[in-house]
Order: C-alpha cells, then sequence, then structure tokens
C-alpha cells in the first residue's frame, strides 16, 4: 500500500512519495533565511502491519486501523494526558483530638 498524508488545505490524501500540488504546499510556512534545521513533520497513514486484537485482521493504514476498533465499540487508550485532580486531604484535627483524649482517658 503506498504511503500516503492527508492535506488540510484540500481534506484530502496525498501520496507521500510525489509531490503535493502547489496549493497544498501554501499552508506550511516557509523557513526564514536565518533559520537552519527547520522540518514538517508529516504523520503518515501508512505504518507497518499491526493485528487488531478485536477482529484479529491485520491492518497497515493508521485510519482504518482507528475505524476498526471504534466500530467494534472500542478505544484505543494510552496516549492522552492524565487529567489532574488535587483533592483536598479530609481533616485531621478531630481524629488527632480524639487520639489524644483516648490515650488521657487510660
Amino acid at each position: 500500500m503506498a504511503r500516503s498524508t492527508w492535506c488540510k488545505v484540500c481534506h484530502g490524501w496525498h501520496a507521500s512519495d510525489e509531490a503535493w500540488p502547489e496549493a497544498c504546499l501554501g499552508h506550511w510556512p516557509a523557513p526564514s533565511a536565518g533559520a537552519s534545521g527547520v522540518r514538517l513533520y508529516i504523520r503518515t497513514d501508512g505504518m507497518d502491519a499491526i493485528e487488531n486484537p478485536v477482529n484479529g485482521l491485520l491492518y497497515d493504514s493508521r485510519s482504518a486501523y482507528y475505524r476498526a476498533v471504534r466500530d467494534a465499540g472500542c478505544e484505543i487508550v494510552g496516549n492522552e494526558r492524565p487529567k489532574r485532580v488535587i483533592q483536598k486531604p479530609p481533616p485531621v484535627g478531630p481524629d488527632i483530638k480524639r487520639a489524644i483524649e483516648q490515650l488521657q482517658s487510660r
């Protein structure tokens, strides 16, 4: 399967090994004259074939794999950022007071 990349401009797929249309390249910022090492990060749809644990089929397309997982009623977890929940600790004053009273009553 030829690897392809999603284009944000025309909302279509372009083969990664072919030249993209000029209009689609226009949305990527051109590196400035002083910038060195500026590179585009493109995540292609192709990947090494993996087995879907839900249906046992092999997939070499990210979008097809994700679609099959969603269609099976499952979700992919593990890459989301954990939500930070700050909980107020319970008050310890009443427990300390009760412990002191128990020790004094002996």
